[in-house]
């Protein structure tokens, strides 16, 4: 099974949720996150932390979600 997730963590944020949080509760079900870098054209595994921090410095990004 796949997901991608469109992160806005601030968006995330005003309305009530903790992005973090999130991507964990997704790593607890077994998932591994990858971050895609459109601009450098990469998916590269993250823990759900970094994931988010990406995320932050880039506004938004996209996260897949592998089982």
């Amino acid at each position: 099974k796949a997901l991608i997730i469109e992160c806005w963590p601030s968006v995330l944020r005003e309305r009530g949720e903790t992005p973090v949080a999130i991507f964990r509760d997704l790593e607890d079900r077994g998932f591994t996150l990858s971050v895609i870098d459109d601009a450098a054209k990469t998916v590269k595994t993250m823990n759900a932390e970094d994931a988010v921090s990406f995320c932050e410095s880039h506004q938004v990004a996209n996260i897949l979600c592998t089982r």
